[in-house]
């Protein structure tokens, strides 16, 4: 927070706090940086628009969800990801790290995220059930429908990076 005092005729002080006028990222945006450091943020208006698919599948509570997403390879295209005829050499030392709010990380080597390489299509979740995702999960939800463990289901998701291990 940015304080700022301000004197009054009579020899009062005021404080006021200082309202900074930056464009600052919301707990709900999305942050996706690609291999070259370029980043951009997208709201929840502008991911809600983005093709979806879904995946019924059954939630660490033994109930049976349909959860309602965007694929990851989509969302690393609008970055420059390496994906598909890209995808190779050194391009598959590559990865994506998701970040979540309260720390938690997971990594997915880019091959695991391309249709040329994986016949499941792992997704960024905005909804369960038809709504949106309940407040422990939200913002975004990972769904990797293949997996048994669902370890890497990373919820609360802010932030996707991709890497390289060659660096």
């Amino acid at each position: 927070m940015n304080f700022r005092r301000i004197s009054c005729l009579t020899g009062c002080m005021v404080f006021v706090l200082a309202i900074q006028s930056q464009a600052q990222t919301t707990p709900t945006d999305l942050r996706i940086q690609g291999p070259s450091g370029t980043a951009i943020t997208i709201t929840p208006p502008e991911f809600g628009k983005l093709p979806h698919i879904e995946h019924r599948a059954k939630d660490h509570d033994g109930q049976e969800h349909t959860y309602t997403g965007v694929p990851l390879s989509s969302l690393l295209q609008r970055v420059a990801a390496p994906m598909s005829g890209q995808l190779r050499g050194k391009a598959l030392a590559s990865y994506l790290l998701v970040s979540a709010t309260d720390g938690y990380k997971v990594v997915f080597a880019l091959p695991e995220l391309d249709s040329l390489f994986a016949k499941q299509v792992i997704f960024l979740a905005d909804q369960r059930d038809g709504k949106p995702l309940p407040p422990e999960q939200a913002p975004y939800r990972i769904v990797v429908p293949q997996e048994t463990k669902q370890a890497r289901w990373v919820r609360q998701v802010t932030m996707l990076k991709v890497q390289s291990a060659n660096e």
